[in-house]
């Protein structure tokens, strides 16, 4: 009986905590419906089982008398305890369709901001570029030019990179 008492304990205690925890994580109507149906036919289960290894201290027979009672306040409990469940697994069902779709909108969001870094990137890369090979271009023109011997052109200096330096 002392072991009963022990399990039960821990069982009631156990009981009380997933309880607490539900209570407190529990956002959707139905799951917060369920356990405020469930709570007192826990305890009145929790109650007759609390009786019931009371009575074994007594005389086992009315003990025996009581487990039938116990038996009928746990079934009492399980269709309660069902219809949570489901409440519950629905309510987890929809907030991870909810995350999923926050981490699909994320990946949306750094691709779309990875799209248009790489487009900066080239625009300036091709701009860059651009500006390198214009004066490098307009060098080897004059100085083909000056290759045949041609003194005519004009040659257009600008700007103060190691291209006009050549010109």
């Amino acid at each position: 009986i002392g072991e009963a008492e022990n399990y039960f304990a821990a069982h009631t205690q156990t009981l009380n905590a997933a309880l607490a925890s539900l209570r407190s994580s529990a956002s959707s109507t139905a799951a917060k419906e369920q356990l405020e149906k469930l709570a007192p036919l826990l305890g009145e289960y929790t109650d007759m089982a609390k009786l019931t290894i009371d009575s074994a201290k007594i005389d086992i027979s009315i003990a025996e008398n009581k487990a039938g009672g116990l038996q009928n306040t746990f079934a009492e409990v399980e269709a309660p305890m069902a219809e949570l469940a489901a409440a519950v697994g629905a309510e987890a069902t929809s907030l991870n369709a909810d995350a999923q779709l926050a981490v699909s909108r994320t990946l949306q969001i750094i691709m779309g901001s990875c799209i248009v870094a790489a487009l900066l990137m080239l625009s300036l890369a091709l701009l860059l570029a651009n500006a390198i090979t214009r004066p490098m271009g307009q060098a080897v023109r004059s100085a083909r030019l000056l290759a045949r011997g041609d003194l005519t052109g004009d040659i257009a200096v600008q700007g103060n990179y190691e291209a006009s330096e050549l010109l």
